[in-house]
């Protein structure tokens, strides 16, 4: 209920109700990408993350960018604060990622009418990556926040870069 009053405001709330107990709003999104992005970039990214939510087919993300960042500082649980910022983070992402392909799916089977399944269509590599990272992060960073591991200025102490391509 909380997620359906919040939904138009806040285009990520839906995307993570199932966390925790609490919904996870758009604020812990913008938390996860002021803390993970250099301040230049997380505005523009944060606006790419909305507008992708709304028109997915108009935009470019930074993919290297947000590969770079789902793969490593969040794989690491480098993260000052809440790691459920992060959760949502990947989520968002996750989110993002999904609808972008599920429209370019359709747009290219109403292109090419003999077009039935996905498997024949070509996927964007940069977007999967993405994607896949951002699973992986998901599956990790939830399970840490269920444990209570809010704490501040973590170092990372755990290192588990080669288990994010699942």
């Amino acid at each position: 209920a909380a997620a359906a009053d919040t939904a138009a405001d806040e285009p990520y709330a839906t995307t993570a109700t199932w966390c925790h107990t609490a919904v996870v709003t758009v604020q812990y999104v913008e938390a996860a990408v002021e803390r993970l992005f250099p301040a230049d970039e997380s505005r523009r990214t944060l606006d790419a993350m909305a507008e992708a939510v709304n028109e997915p087919e108009r935009v470019v993300f930074p993919t290297a960018a947000l590969t770079e960042v789902m793969k490593g500082r969040l794989a690491q649980r480098q993260m000052s604060a809440a790691p459920l910022a992060g959760v949502a983070l990947a989520m968002a992402l996750e989110y993002v990622c999904a609808k972008t392909l599920e429209l370019s799916v359709a747009a290219a089977i109403e292109a090419d009418g003999t077009a039935e399944t996905v498997e024949v269509l070509a996927r964007d590599d940069s977007i999967e990556a993405i994607m896949d990272a951002a699973i992986a992060c998901t599956k990790d960073l939830f399970l840490y926040a269920r444990e209570g591991g809010e704490e501040e200025g973590e170092e990372g102490e755990t290192e588990e870069e080669g288990e994010e391509g699942e």
